[in-house]
């Protein structure tokens, strides 16, 4: 089992818009996937930003470790 550890998931949408979160996960791939693309995702990220989108508004999905 791989140690958890928190990574920083950042939702790209498209034209300069982002949306990130703080997870705790075994790897960067565990942080980012288990989610369909008619997923809605909503969560309070940075800065107490509430974001809700849907997975298939994403254009691209970036970890990295903390």
């Amino acid at each position: 089992m791989a140690q958890v550890k928190k990574y920083r998931v950042v939702y790209h949408l498209g034209g300069g818009a982002e949306a990130a979160i703080v997870v705790e996960a075994g790897s960067p791939k565990e942080a980012a996937s288990g989610l369909d693309s008619d997923s809605l995702l909503e969560f309070t990220g940075e800065n107490n930003t509430f974001f809700q989108f849907r997975m298939n508004e994403v254009k691209m999905v970036s970890t990295t470790e903390v």
